[in-house]
């Protein structure tokens, strides 16, 4: 057997194991959640509907003197992040862990 052939399979075949991996760790049983659990889970997207707007701070002034802002978005549950309007960069991403 060449070497070409021997390496396409090999890449071949490592391919399937990974796609197969990938698809075995997929679970594809749906939770049944009561009408109570589901109305709970609604509440922090009706909470995120209700959150504040995005504050916006200076960020200091561009190269040929434009102002630069810095907006703040926070939501229901935590999860902050900071981005300029200079490139859209973030610059900070607050994410809680389960504990809060």
């Amino acid at each position: 057997m060449n070497h070409t052939l021997r390496a396409s399979l090999l890449t071949s075949g490592a391919v399937g194991l990974a796609g197969l991996l990938s698809l075995s760790g997929c679970d594809r049983s749906s939770p049944t959640t009561t009408d109570a659990e589901q109305s709970a889970a609604d509440r922090p997207a009706q909470a995120a509907d209700s959150a504040a707007a995005p504050t916006a701070a200076a960020f200091g002034r561009t190269a040929d003197g434009q102002q630069a802002e810095l907006y703040t978005l926070r939501n229901a549950h935590g999860v902050q992040v900071s981005i300029t309007n200079y490139g859209g960069t973030i610059t900070r991403l607050f994410v809680p862990d389960k504990a809060g």
